[in-house]
């Protein structure tokens, strides 16, 4: 004779919990596995960020700090930092540039 099994029913918040567990899991293994997907912000990927911070690092004179310009590359808006760089080089009576720039970034950047 078989032994009558009930199954339990899960309260629906547990379900729709573990659902949107599953999909930030799924998310974070997609991030982990492609290791040339393109960020959120930029939509870019690591070779074009590493492209904009030299861009960015050559043009502002200023190569020992190509780590802040990737962080840049990364974190903020590419055509913000293009518009602002433009505007930072054809200002005239600016003594040091990339410092003005990094101001203007830091206060105005659009972070993710």
């Amino acid at each position: 004779m078989k032994k009558k099994t009930t199954k339990k029913k899960v309260p629906e918040s547990l379900t729709i919990a573990i659902f949107i567990l599953n999909k930030y899991l799924d998310n974070t293994i997609d991030t982990i596995t492609k290791p040339n997907q393109k960020t959120k912000m930029n939509n870019l990927t690591p070779n074009q960020e590493y492209a904009l911070a030299k861009k960015l690092s050559e043009a502002l004179n200023e190569p020992e700090n190509f780590p802040l310009y990737l962080k840049f590359a990364k974190t903020v808006d590419k055509e913000f930092l293009l518009q602002k760089l433009k505007y930072v080089l054809s200002k005239d009576g600016i003594e040091n540039k990339a410092a003005y720039f990094n101001s203007v970034v830091n206060t105005y950047g659009y972070r993710k």
